[in-house]
């Protein structure tokens, strides 16, 4: 199929899609519904843009505005325990936790002392009490 509109196009028309490589506002806040936040459609742009239908191209009349997306691949699933690519920063900044589903699933959250990658853990909660053990500690947390 002949596309209608350049990935790069898209991508400056369609700011509400949501890749790991885009995260849009609205992904940042929790489902009334369940209070988990909703997981990315697609890995990349790339892959959003060869799974996306635009008015004008298929059976979409040109004269819509809205495109259509299919073939989703969830690469983090569909639902997240909190936004992604959430960092928090201890209080005397020497370490960091960041929530990256897309680097593992079954332990998301991603531990660093000093700027070097440390462990993995299931839940925010377990990353918070590892840095706990060593007198590291998060505000709020």
């Amino acid at each position: 199929m002949k596309r209608i509109i350049s990935i790069e196009t898209a991508q400056a028309q369609y700011r509400q899609r949501y890749t790991l490589e885009h995260v849009p506002t609205w992904a940042k806040k929790p489902c009334e519904g369940n209070g988990l936040y909703y997981a990315p459609q697609f890995a990349s742009d790339a892959e959003w843009y060869a799974n996306t239908v635009f008015p004008g191209e298929g059976h979409i009349d040109k004269r819509e505005t809205h495109a259509q997306t299919r073939n989703e691949s969830w690469p983090c699933g569909q639902w997240l325990e909190a936004p992604i690519h959430t960092t928090h920063r201890s209080d005397c900044g020497h370490g960091r936790m960041t929530y990256r589903p897309d680097w593992d699933k079954a332990r998301p959250w991603t531990t660093f002392r000093d700027g070097t990658a440390g462990r993995h853990f299931e839940t925010r909660a377990a990353a918070v009490q590892y840095f706990a053990a060593a007198g590291t500690y998060f505000k709020g947390l």
